[in-house]
């Protein structure tokens, strides 16, 4: 299905209710785990672009990267029909000029999808793939393909590739891609037992996608239920991921999806653990890093030393649960609170994070390994966002280049949205 927008312009519980009105309240009273805490640095930040509303509102879901180093994104709203952009915002061609947004598509509603939420997704042939929260069938959500223009001038060409069927069926974090160019995906809802469920899509001849469900949450007593944010793939095609609910104290879950051994067996789900109150950290959201060790490192929206979340990590065991070390606990000021987003530094084995709500407007992070055995983390605020000309409320991960300068987006309800970098 082809999209009317792309060819246009430039420019079950309480916890649906969270997903859909993007808020979160925690009040939790728990043990402290102490780490160093550095103060921001001002002089790293710069505001690259701001929207101006017909040309995009509320960027939300972080940047992806080609090798010409334009940026591309969504927002949820705004463009030519209102219900949402994909834009490329493209560096100066010289020391004076400045950055340049281009809205290379608009969406139009209806089966056309409507509010993309989260991070693209590029395949080798520079295809651009995500997600809408709303349009498809019954309001359920698209994924869309984005195809760069064959000759120079034309216009991008959008695809819809998988249309889910049924009401609230919501998507919750970006698509994966492996090196086939399928994609992989969770639904916070639906699937057999309500509680949401895993998906794959195989590209098959004349660039069709096969739509397949992978795993239904919610099988059996423990299991995780809503999957919440993306899924990584280890060497040997596992996925892994996180649960804002389930497992056997209801407080989330860490899991893993192993594939079956023969193409025509089921996948299985192993919660690897499960979290709690307390230090623990309740209430994983957004992606997981897994490390060549083999390690899991995540973040929690809840619990922890003032009910602000923790960055955990997991280690695996011989026997089930996994082993899970705090090795932060936020505060409301340094980067917990909700839909926190984390992404690594592979050579330096740095993290860096996002949180959308922490300091009241949200903050970027930076967590650092200790310097000697068994010293703390360190946890320095990047930038605090102040709601005013600098945005803020950072929903998706930071993008790092090569030069390690991280790339953006966030907006406020008085100010459309922004692209931002920090040098940290």
């Amino acid at each position: 299905m082809s999209s009317p927008g792309c060819a246009s312009r430039r420019g079950v519980r309480s916890l649906m209710c969270k997903v859909m009105c993007n808020a979160v309240l925690f009040a939790v009273a728990v043990i402290f785990v102490s780490a160093c805490v550095s103060p921001a640095s001002a002089q790293s930040f710069s505001t690259l672009y701001s929207f101006a509303g017909p040309d995009g509102q509320s960027p939300l879901g972080g940047l992806v990267a080609d090798q010409d180093g334009n940026y591309y994104g969504t927002t949820e709203s705004g463009g030519e029909f209102y219900y949402g952009t994909v834009f490329q915002v493209s560096p100066p061609t010289s020391a004076e000029g400045d950055w340049t947004e281009t809205v290379i598509c608009s969406f139009a509603g209806g089966l056309d999808g409507s509010s993309p939420a989260y991070r693209l997704v590029m395949d080798r042939k520079g295809n651009l793939y995500g997600e809408t929260r709303e349009g498809g069938n019954e309001g359920s959500g698209t994924v869309f393909i984005l195809e760069p223009p064959k000759t120079s001038g034309a216009n991008w060409t959008k695809r819809i590739i998988y249309l889910p069927a049924g009401a609230g069926t919501v998507f919750q974090g970006e698509l994966m891609i492996d090196s086939s160019g399928s994609l992989y995906g969770t639904q916070f809802s639906g699937g057999n037992f309500g509680v949401g469920l895993a998906f794959k899509l195989t590209p098959g001849p004349g660039g069709k996608f096969l739509a397949t469900t992978l795993y239904s949450f919610g099988a059996a007593p423990g299991d995780a239920e809503f999957p919440y944010g993306p899924l990584t793939m280890d060497s040997a095609g596992n996925l892994y991921g996180v649960s804002y609910s389930g497992g056997t104290t209801e407080f989330g879950t860490a899991y893993k999806l192993t594939p079956p051994a023969s193409g025509s067996g089921s996948w299985t789900d192993s919660v690897l653990y499960s979290f709690g109150e307390g230090n623990q950290g309740c209430a994983p959201e957004g992606n997981v890093v897994l490390t060549r060790s083999g390690r899991l490192y995540g973040l929690t929206a809840g619990c922890g030393a003032s009910g602000n979340g923790v960055f955990f990590e997991l280690t695996p065991t011989q026997e089930l649960p996994w082993t899970e070390s705090v090795l932060h606990a936020f505060s409301s000021t340094d980067g917990g609170g909700s839909y926190p987003t984390l992404s690594l530094n592979v050579e330096a084995n740095v993290f860096y994070g996002t949180s959308y709500y922490a300091g009241g407007n949200g903050a970027v992070f930076q967590i650092t390994p200790p310097t000697g055995r068994g010293g703390p983390w360190t946890d320095t605020v990047l930038h605090t966002f102040s709601g005013g000309s600098d945005g803020g409320n950072p929903f998706g991960p930071v993008t790092r280049d090569k030069d390690g300068v991280l790339y953006g987006t966030g907006f406020t309800l008085d100010n459309p949205g922004m692209v931002f970098s920090i040098v940290p």
